[in-house]
């Protein structure tokens, strides 16, 4: 679910609707949201529930991001002969792609690595480390993006 829908709202977002992908990832979200109060508090179903929830949401974030990319027939064709891998562009995504997957690797072996020293630490400074992470993220959103 997650993956489906992080490739298709990536191929919106290629095409120049950013916004479509934003409003289902929002729907998703109220609706992940939501499921997770009525499995958990209404049906007793525990972390399961919560598991069940989250596969849900995504699969229909994801189910809608393909429905709207089905829908732009004029500029997306999705006929195998139009999805059929051509050497030129294959070469150039892994040329644009490998790089910024070994930063992304790094950044999470990095984490990897700092967290059991991190915890070692106590809970306090655990809470510090983690805040500062989320405040990190925020800041680090727009340049992402807009490398993106």
């Amino acid at each position: 679910g997650c993956a489906f829908y992080n490739i298709l709202s990536g191929i919106l977002r290629g095409m120049g609707d950013s916004f479509s992908a934003l409003a289902f990832l929002l729907l998703a979200t109220v609706l992940n949201i939501g499921l997770d109060v009525w499995f958990v508090a209404g049906f007793g179903m525990g972390v399961a529930g919560v598991a069940l929830a989250t596969v849900l949401a995504q699969g229909i974030s994801a189910a809608l991001c393909l429905i709207k990319l089905l829908c732009m027939r004029d500029v997306f064709d999705l006929t195998p002969a139009a999805l059929r891998l051509r050497r030129d562009s294959a070469l150039r995504i892994v040329r644009i792609g490998v790089p910024s997957g070994i930063q992304n690797a790094l950044y999470s072996v990095g984490i990897m690595v700092m967290a059991p020293l991190i915890n070692r630490c106590g809970t306090v400074f655990v809470a510090g480390y983690n805040a500062a992470v989320k405040v990190d993220g925020f800041v680090f959103m727009p340049e992402q993006s807009l490398a993106t």
